[in-house]
């Protein structure tokens, strides 16, 4: 279903401040920006360099030590969960670790989402992780087989 665009900003950093210890020795500080619905945003740099801190603090997985962080309403942060308004995904390098290489794409995504989505038959649950480029066997087999599986199989999640 089409999302009507929500008000900008969505979320707002004013004069943000991130420390692990919470005191002075800043990894951040002094952040203040917006993102909106228009936003495409892409994190990158060396290892070490403070991404992930970041990205924490956007989806709220950490708290600024000084200033505020203001989301909008309809802005739903949570890791692989769907919201009518607006959905925040964060997919990283670990991301397919966190994968039970066990299960296929197609039994995973059933056991995470069966209760949620008890009316979607087999057919519903392959077309889902065919819309991420995982097909025949890709969508059955367990993902550790698979590089391509193991790279896809959380934008999927993602769409959840």
């Amino acid at each position: 279903a089409a999302v009507g665009k929500l008000p900008p900003p969505i979320l707002a950093f004013n004069d943000g401040a991130f420390s692990y210890s919470g005191k002075e020795d800043y990894l951040y500080k002094n952040l203040s920006f917006g993102i909106d619905m228009d936003s495409r945003i892409a994190i990158v740099g060396q290892n070490g360099t403070g991404k992930s801190p970041l990205l924490n603090l956007i989806t709220g997985a950490l708290q600024p030590c000084e200033g505020t962080i203001s989301r909008h309403v309809g802005l739903k942060l949570a890791k692989y969960s769907r919201h009518v308004g607006l959905k925040l995904a964060k997919y990283s390098q670990h991301s397919a670790d966190e994968l039970p290489y066990d299960k296929s794409p197609i039994e995973h995504l059933q056991s995470l989402y069966h209760e949620k989505y008890p009316e979607k038959d087999i057919q519903a649950w392959h077309t889902q992780v065919g819309r991420f480029g995982l097909t025949g066997a890709h969508q059955t087999s367990a993902i550790k087989q698979k590089c391509v599986v193991r790279a896809r199989v959380p934008r999927a999640l993602s769409s959840y």
